[in-house]
């Protein structure tokens, strides 16, 4: 009656140690799920916020003044600069940002366009890249 009972109790903690393994798989699994969905909504931002950029920059024939004041961002040594939080709008805290959208002029081979390049990043890491062309001329035409 002794051994049937201990092996009894031993095949329930078994079975009990088994479970405890696959939940901590699980939950570690779940976490790792979560950790990417986070990576993943923060690249979708930056995406929209560099596509949004794109289209103020276009609009105003790339006058950086009237565009920082569009996107609530500032001039640096001839360069926009917005700072964006983790849900993807403008702050004024560089320091707490989740990433920074940097506006810079190129300068154009063609005579009759203009170009900008458009640069998200993360801490120091390129996440997306964007350049932008629009036709020479007065802004608001």
């Amino acid at each position: 009656m002794k051994n049937r009972s201990f092996l009894s109790i031993l095949e329930q903690l078994c079975m009990i140690l088994i479970f405890a393994i696959a939940a901590a798989l699980c939950l570690r699994g779940f976490s790792f799920a979560n950790d990417i969905s986070r990576d993943r909504d923060l690249l979708d931002h930056a995406v929209v916020s560099a596509q949004n950029a794109a289209e103020v920059i276009k609009s105003t024939k790339g006058d950086l003044l009237s565009a920082s004041n569009t996107l609530c961002g500032s001039i640096n040594e001839g360069s926009l600069t917005v700072f964006y939080d983790e849900n993807g709008f403008p702050t004024n805290d560089g320091s707490t940002s989740a990433y920074k959208l940097t506006v810079t002029p190129i300068n154009s081979a063609h005579p009759l366009t203009e170009s900008a390049s458009i640069i998200i990043t993360q801490n120091t890491d390129v996440i997306f890249d964007l350049t932008v062309i629009w036709q020479r001329g007065e802004a608001n035409e």
